[in-house]
């Protein structure tokens, strides 16, 4: 015995009896039939010594005070036990005794009794046949039973009531009390008291009554039988009824309904799409049409690298726009919405020309975040395949787009390998891997799953909803391969997908390095000159409008321009038009209500709708409705002009020469004498340090706007400066931080990459509250900053040989102004503000201007009213 445990030796090694319920006691003992009894703090615990050392689970029986043991063993009070089998056991209360080699458990000195049943306050008691007879109004019944012994023991005692019971409840003998019942169905039940062993295994005696509950009316089975009859009678009836009446009345009510439902949801639907495709392809339009200008310039103009660069550049933007069309086409798609299915659309695709894409559109993400895109493209991949080449494509540039989410620095890239070729058809190796933060090896379960973003709180900058992936998995599953996931987590991840493609063309693709800026553009000619043709173009959106004027620019038509449905009847009222190009979603009149309205008068002029509803029946639909045909946004070039030369007088119509281009170019619209200027002030700027005219050319878009971003950035430094300088006196870090975050991004669109990167230190200070490094820094900042004020040279004034304007149109214009201020228009006001740059003003009134166009770019319209008032009311 020891103080936590009772142990063993054996073969020299003392053990554990690891069995053992208990582990506080005292002492050990064993009887002549080989039991050990252990005194312990709770009682006295026997059991088969053997068993005990054998290490599996045992039987032993236990006894404390509640059954008989008149005081509990206490520790170190020495037992002890005699030669004739006595154990005295020195106890808490005073020394018990017990023979161990003659010792049984004796229940039979306890007397059950059932003296009487109470139901409802009222006593019945047991007859000699030991029976109790209850009333049907008997709802509560307590049955009384007693157990009385003069032993210490408190044997267990059972009480169950057969036919209602479940189980018996059992309790020790002292806490006997009385079990009642309540709303006993009526029936012959059978009461049972039992005295239990230890193990409550054990019946030592039992006592019964019987109990007689007479049944109610509703309790007998006749009755039963009855009731049912007659409920399942009025159920009938009452269906019956309802059938007739009711039910199939309103269910084909529900029927309308619900089909006058659905028919409001698809119309919803579609009206929804249509909202959509026309919101999202209005600026899609304006990209591509602008774009179309700018591959039209002439290119034998001065500075031909730049031209040249311009021309890539817009090559670029429209396999970007022409790219994301595709998409917004397949989402828009009724019929892929309303069945769910993914089908493969697979086609003629040329390999080149889809890398070229996705470069294009991923080099920009690249350099954006300074990390290196490299191509790893296997030569002998053949040039053109058979495939479906969209989801290729979307597949690849998700992958590509996540590697640049997820990579801080280093590099990504995308490597396309050649496995094999058999006939006709070959086996691809698409990968793409990266230098990023990696997948931890528990993730990659969960990366696949929809909506599943991984460490959502450290990559919370990182937006997205986490379909990516478990779309493209479903695209490569789709075209019969499975996308995979090797990462070492902090170190990259590569994913990768194997296809087999059908081969259309098996001319190799050769070396491949950098297709970003490889673009080619084919010089453009129209397909015919109409300068007697008479254009008018509706549509609520000025640059839908401006897009339109680019695209039939060279072909010398003359062009009206409205922006609703009225102004376009009332113009139609007043001039003849050769063609009507009317837009189909306008606020007020829409298109074709402004047509129904035409027609009415007008059933021979050429009208054809401007759509970009991708949702309709398409020609079917605009021809049913009265136009002459439609042309879908964004515009095609080659379809506009195909079909105006379709529809126009033949008369009107000639060939394209040498001739229009230089009436062109030597018009009102050249710009031959700007681009020299431009020229003159890029060779100005060359010599400057700390700037790069390349990459300021390239984050402006063109010289000309690279030219007007570094006049503006000059004229504005002093202040801009000052306004720095300020926040840091005044130790106003949340305002000190926006301005060096507004300077990072004007000095890196000037190519001043130092001045952006010091700017940028700053922020990255603000932002995380590093005061002293913004002390430290602030002071070379500014000095760096205002260095610029000598180093750029100031604009040059032009010979101005425009009209002067009197003191009427200033005051005029004012006025203007201060009326269009009051409704807040900027349009309004850059349109003014443009007019009077066409006149020569006086220096205090070209100060006026240009504050007041300082004004009106903040939308500070209340600063706009208080300058055009001061100066008015002189």
């Amino acid at each position: 015995i020891t103080s936590n445990a009772l142990c063993y030796m054996k073969d020299g090694v003392i053990r554990k009896v690891s069995k053992f319920p208990y582990s506080n006691n005292y002492e050990i003992y064993f009887d002549d039939l080989g039991n050990a009894w252990v005194l312990a703090s709770s009682g006295i615990y026997i059991a088969n010594a053997d068993d005990m050392l054998s290490g599996e689970d045992f039987e032993y029986s236990f006894d404390d005070t509640a059954n008989g043991l008149p005081s509990v063993a206490t520790g170190n009070a020495f037992s002890t036990l005699t030669d004739d089998g006595t154990l005295y056991i020195a106890g808490r209360t005073g020394v018990s005794s017990v023979n161990i080699n003659k010792f049984f458990n004796y229940m039979g000195g306890t007397k059950l009794l059932i003296p009487y049943v109470e139901a409802n306050g009222e006593y019945y008691y047991p007859g000699d046949n030991g029976e109790v007879r209850l009333p049907s109004s008997a709802n509560v019944i307590t049955i009384y039973g007693f157990a009385v012994g003069y032993s210490l023991q408190n044997p267990k005692i059972s009480c169950f009531l057969e036919g209602f019971d479940s189980v018996p409840t059992i309790m020790n003998r002292n806490d006997l009390s009385m079990i009642r019942y309540t709303n006993l169905p009526g029936g012959e039940y059978t009461y049972k008291m039992s005295v239990l062993g230890n193990n409550e295994n054990d019946v030592y005696q039992s006592l019964s009554l019987r109990l007689i509950k007479q049944k109610s009316m509703s309790e007998l089975l006749i009755v039963r039988i009855a009731f049912s009859v007659l409920i399942l009678a009025l159920v009938a009836l009452l269906v019956w009824r309802l059938l007739h009446s009711t039910i199939i009345s309103r269910q084909n009510e529900e029927l309308r309904l619900a089909k006058e439902e659905a028919e409001r949801a698809n119309t919803a639907k579609s009206r929804f799409l249509a909202n959509m495709s026309h919101e999202i392809r209005t600026p899609i339009n304006t990209i591509l049409g602008m774009d179309e200008m700018i591959l039209r310039e002439d290119r034998t103009l001065p500075m031909e690298d730049y031209s040249s660069s311009i021309i890539s550049y817009a090559g670029s933007i429209r396999k970007a726009t022409e790219s994301l069309l595709g998409m917004i086409n397949d989402i828009l798609d009724i019929s892929k919405i309303e069945s769910g299915n993914m089908n493969k659309l697979e086609r003629e695709y040329d390999t080149l020309e889809l890398l070229k894409s996705i470069s294009t559109m991923i080099s920009v993400r690249a350099f954006e975040k300074k990390l290196d895109f490299r191509l790893d493209i296997d030569p002998e991949m053949p040039r053109k395949l058979f495939g479906d080449d969209g989801k290729i494509k979307q597949v690849l540039l998700n992958l590509l787009s996540n590697a640049v989410k997820y990579t801080k620095e280093g590099s990504f890239t995308l490597r396309m390998t050649l496995e094999g070729t058999e006939g006709d058809k070959c086996t691809i190796h698409y990968s793409v891997s990266d230098t990023g933060i990696g997948v931890k090896p528990e993730d990659l379960e969960r990366l696949f799953k929809p909506f599943e973003r991984l460490e959502e709180q450290k990559n919370s900058e990182i937006q997205g909803t986490g379909l990516g992936l478990d779309i493209s998995r479903q695209f490569v599953r789709l075209m019969g391969g499975e996308l995979r996931c090797e990462s070492v987590y902090g170190e990259g991840s590569e994913f990768y997908f194997t296809l087999v493609q059908k081969i259309a063309d098996p001319k190799p693709v050769g070396s491949v390095t950098d297709l970003s800026g490889n673009y080619d553009v084919e010089e453009y000619i129209p397909l015919f000159v109409a300068p007697d043709v008479h254009v008018l173009v509706v549509d609520d959106n000025e640059m839908n409008l401006m897009v339109i004027e680019g695209l039939l620019k060279q072909t010398r038509v003359r062009i009206t321009t409205v922006m609703s449905g009225d102004e376009c009847l009332a113009k139609m009222k007043e001039e003849h038009f050769d063609v009507v190009l009317l837009d189909h979603m306008m606020p007020g009149k829409d298109g074709i209500e402004t047509l129904h309205e035409i027609r009415q008068t007008d059933k021979e002029t050429p009208v054809f709708a401007l759509t970009a509803n991708v949702t309709t029946s398409g020609e079917e639909f605009y021809l049913k409705e009265g136009f002459t045909g439609y042309l879908s946004k964004p515009v095609d070039c080659r379809k506009l002009e195909t079909k105006l030369k379709a529809v126009l007088p033949p008369g009107k119509l000639r060939e394209w020469t040498v001739r229009d281009a230089e009436e062109i170019r030597s018009g009102e619209n050249t710009q031959k004498s700007s681009l020299d200027e431009i020229e003159e002030r890029i060779k100005e700027l060359s010599g400057v340090a700390d700037i790069s005219i390349t990459d300021g050319i390239r984050f402006c878009g063109s010289g000309e706007a690279y030219i007007k971003a570094v006049d503006n950035f000059r004229e504005a430094l002093p202040g801009r400066a000052d306004e720095i300088e300020k926040a840091f006196n005044d130790e106003d870090w949340e305002f000190y931080t926006i301005k060096v975050h507004a300077l990072k991004s004007t000095a890196r669109i000037i190519g001043a990459a130092g001045l952006s990167r010091m700017a940028e230190e700053l922020e990255d200070a603000g932002k995380s509250n590093d005061i002293d490094k913004i002390r430290s820094g602030n002071a070379g900042l500014l000095e760096f900053y205002r260095s610029f004020l000598d180093k750029l040279p100031e604009e040059k004034k032009k010979d101005d040989d425009r009209p002067a304007a009197d003191d009427g149109m200033v005051a005029e214009a004012l006025s203007a102004l201060r009326e269009i201020a009051e409704g807040m228009d900027f349009d309004s006001a850059e349109a003014v503000l443009e007019e009077i740059k066409a006149y020569r003003l006086k220096e205090e009134d070209e100060s006026l201007f240009k504050e007041l166009s300082k004004r009106v770019k903040a939308l500070d319209w209340e600063g706009v009213t208080g300058l055009t008032d001061e100066r008015l009311n002189r």
